[in-house]
């Protein structure tokens, strides 16, 4: 198959970009290898936070925006932390659309990392709580920052039996590529047998973190295109020139190195916080 490409992981996210890949004549198709599922308890965990105690709070993804915002509790909260000025952070634009569509005003900077948030945040404001509000799987960076990061679970990644059954049945019928935005996904990867033993199969990662099990996989029968994007729309972007032309440009790994620096970081902070609160 020539403009094919699966996308292993949430339905959400494949949603959201399947028909962008068919506007430049690709076909997206959906590897549901991991499915969001709300933490049972996650009024209780909501409960358990002081507002008064929180300087900002992040939103690591879709999905956590999505089951947040499906409690009452949770929609209790973010009112309050509104209403105290707390500032509101997302991780990428299908994060930030769904707060920015209940009315709430959402930082969403052109990097999609928790851990720059963090130190971005924590650089802004010198005191109360970072609070995250992600899946079971993020890991969280253990450094200087620890003490004031506290973590939600909002939900869990289960993994889906049926979609890495659907992804072999892809790769047999000949689909060669895959791309993939997340460390679960990656890490499910290195256990499909299609891809470890047939030497054609191309996967693009969204970055070198999400590829290190797949970097570190024994039986390496695939090629593995690492584009280091700062945001999953330079991502898409990256894959869809990767498959449309000869070879990959260069411009996210520029991109990306630009952002590896903290000041410009906090820069494009302050200045978008000056917008937001301006509006």
């Amino acid at each position: 198959m020539g403009k094919d490409i699966v996308f292993a992981g949430t339905r959400d996210t494949w949603e959201r970009w399947r028909s962008f890949f068919e506007s430049k004549g690709i076909s997206l198709h959906l590897a549901e290898v991991i499915v969001p599922t709300p933490i049972e308890d996650l009024d209780q965990r909501i409960s358990s936070l002081d507002p008064m105690n929180i300087s900002s709070a992040i939103f690591s993804s879709k999905s956590s925006a999505k089951i947040f915002m499906s409690s009452h509790r949770g929609r209790d909260l973010l009112e309050k932390l509104r209403e105290l000025g707390v500032m509101i952070a997302a991780t990428g634009e299908g994060t930030a659309s769904i707060l920015l569509n209940h009315g709430y005003k959402v930082f969403s900077p052109p990097i999609e990392r928790v851990e720059t948030l963090i130190k971005i945040l924590s650089e802004i404001y010198r005191k109360g709580e970072i609070v995250i509000f992600s899946s079971d799987r993020l890991e969280t960076p253990k450094e200087i920052y620890a003490e004031r990061v506290k973590r939600i679970e909002v939900y869990e990644l289960r993994i889906s039996r049926e979609g890495v059954m659907a992804l072999e049945n892809m790769l047999k019928k000949g689909i060669k590529r895959v791309m993939v935005a997340s460390q679960t996904a990656s890490k499910i990867l290195c256990g499909v047998e299609g891809i470890s033993r047939n030497n054609g199969i191309e996967i693009h990662i969204m970055t070198d973190r999400i590829a290190e099990h797949l970097l570190q996989s024994q039986d390496r029968g695939f090629r593995l295109i690492i584009h280091n994007s700062s945001t999953f729309r330079e991502f898409v972007t990256a894959v869809i020139n990767h498959m449309l032309s000869s070879h990959s440009p260069n411009r996210s790994i520029a991109v990306a190195d630009l952002f590896d620096n903290p000041y410009i970081y906090t820069t494009i902070l302050a200045l978008s916080i000056n917008l937001i609160l301006r509006l």
